[in-house]
């Protein structure tokens, strides 16, 4: 009847925890940054070539489930 109610211990265990993550993530990426400087062209060259995948990639599954269905019973 409460909905998620039973699970507010977790929740307030995995919060704090999120935040620690976060906080170390920066604090790393601030020491990385001086050691990834160098490396920073070919870093950026490939995120910027990957972005169209990531954005079409959802819907090139979509159109590949339409055009070929497939029987879920068939192993292959």
């Amino acid at each position: 009847m409460l909905g998620f109610s039973d699970e507010f211990l977790s929740s307030y265990t995995i919060g704090p925890l999120v935040t620690l993550h976060i906080l170390g993530a920066h604090g790393l990426g601030v020491q990385l940054g001086r050691v990834l400087e160098r490396w920073q062209p070919p870093i950026r060259w490939t995120a910027q070539s990957t972005f169209a995948l990531y954005l079409l990639h959802y819907p090139m599954l979509r159109f590949a489930d339409a055009a070929f269905r497939h029987d879920e019973t068939d192993p292959w």
